[in-house]
């Protein structure tokens, strides 16, 4: 049974105790504490601390996994070029198949999101995706790609190209169609954004190191 949490839970100076084995380098085992005032990121933590294999899951899914959005009920066939494409080109494909959208599930689509490289948006009508894309669009700075098939994109698009990660909506008739933009998509479009995102995380780490207070040398 999981852990019940809630506003009367006290969420304070938790302490995750983490040993690291000893090394030919280091022959006595090492022992840390990290203290976090939240129990589910310290679960999180304690996962990160002690599973190398998360460790590895985690490094691979920045570079290799793509996070794929839609309800492909009777659209499996653009759903298999999807997976098909994406392993074409050594990536791995994570599908995210909404049959009963919820917002409960907006926390986890954006947690696949965030361990993504791009993600992949199919679009089966007007009304697909919005209420889930838009958890993504709006909280993951990642390339979003999306693709519709002989249908107007629904009217949240719009509002989404606000959002410079967000690529414009691209139409398809066929299969082929579909695996021709998502290489055109992945060569040129992809690594574009990629780039600038790593533009401003340096940025934004380069402003941060340069407001933080500095101890003057003493006299």
């Amino acid at each position: 049974m999981g852990h019940q949490v809630d506003d009367e839970t006290r969420q304070k100076d938790l302490a995750i105790i983490y040993e690291k084995a000893a090394t030919a380098e280091n022959h006595d085992p090492q022992l840390g504490k990290v203290i976090v005032d939240d129990l589910r990121l310290a679960q999180f933590i304690y996962l990160i601390l002690n599973d190398e294999n998360i460790k590895h899951v985690f490094a691979a899914s920045s570079r290799k996994a793509v996070l794929i959005l839609g309800r492909f009920g009777s659209h499996k066939p653009v759903l298999e070029a999807i997976r098909e494409w994406i392993r074409k080109n050594d990536l791995i494909p994570v599908l995210f198949d909404f049959e009963n959208p919820s917002k409960d599930l907006d926390e986890t689509i954006r947690v696949l999101a965030g361990l993504s490289r791009f993600v992949i948006a199919d679009l089966p009508d007007p009304q697909s995706v919005p209420m889930e894309l838009e958890a993504v669009v709006k909280n993951n700075r990642v390339p979003i790609v999306s693709v519709i098939e002989n249908a107007k994109p629904f009217s949240l698009s719009r509002e989404f190209h606000w959002f410079w990660w967000f690529l414009e909506t691209r139409h398809y008739s066929s299969v082929d169609e579909l695996r021709r933009i998502l290489d055109e998509t992945f060569i040129t479009k992809v690594p574009s954004i990629e780039e600038q995102l790593r533009l401003e995380r340096a940025a934004a780490a380069a402003t941060s190191a340069n407001a933080s207070p500095r101890t003057s040398d003493p006299a």
